[in-house]
């Protein structure tokens, strides 16, 4: 079989008041949504235990998880990490995103720039290895990773 491939670079229509973090702030908009959802069960008197709350999460959300852990130490129990990334590599524009299609023999590979890779902050923050250096942890972190994850 031959495969011919075509690239194509994506790039979002990002500007610094519409850009996707895709980190810190991701995370406290999940966090924002887990306090709505505690208070509506709440104000409808529905009892809940709020000592066994759990974080799942797959990839980037499982990424996302244990942010939310590191931003509210105290409202999850467990987080079960399936296949978290350490260090997000989208944060190094030279590290594009790609996803890959084969339609009947022509690959196609999509590389996705992401603007957060072009804002100057403090990019060790969103590497898990540091993470927990910074908060005394308390959750039970069940973690999942395949022979094959990078």
């Amino acid at each position: 079989n031959e495969y011919y491939m075509k690239i194509i670079d994506k790039y979002q229509n990002e500007t610094l008041e519409n850009m996707n973090d895709m980190g810190a702030i991701q995370a406290i908009d999940n966090l924002t949504a887990l306090k709505v959802v505690m208070d509506i069960l709440k104000s409808n008197s529905f009892n809940f235990n709020r000592n066994k709350i759990i974080v799942y999460g797959h990839s980037h959300g499982a990424y996302l998880g244990h942010l939310c852990n590191l931003f509210a130490p105290n409202i999850f129990s467990a987080l079960i990490d399936n296949s978290a990334y350490v260090y997000p590599t989208y944060l190094d524009d030279h590290n594009k995103r790609k996803t890959v299609r084969n339609l009947g023999g022509l690959l196609i590979m999509e590389r996705y720039s992401y603007l957060i890779s072009k804002v100057v902050f403090d990019k060790e923050f969103y590497n898990l290895d540091n993470l927990y250096s910074q908060v005394d942890n308390k959750c039970n972190i069940i973690c999942f990773q395949g022979i094959d994850d990078g």
